[in-house]
């Protein structure tokens, strides 16, 4: 995690595939953030970091 509270991780992380629309194998885990923009890795890996916490607190 970053100082300021967002997540950055590797960008192989987050593949974006052309005909795979399944997240199980990374082929879609895009949220259609404009990829040019510096911004779209923090974005998508912090929303997917807080997915994977709010997931592991629901099961606890």
């Amino acid at each position: 995690m970053k100082k300021d509270g967002y997540y950055e991780f590797d960008k192989n992380m987050l593949k974006e595939q052309k005909n795979k629309h399944h997240m199980y194998s990374g082929g879609h885990m895009g949220l259609g953030e404009k990829r040019a923009s510096s911004k779209w890795l923090e974005i998508e890996s912090t929303y997917w970091m807080y997915s994977i916490i709010n997931n592991l607190n629901i099961h606890e």
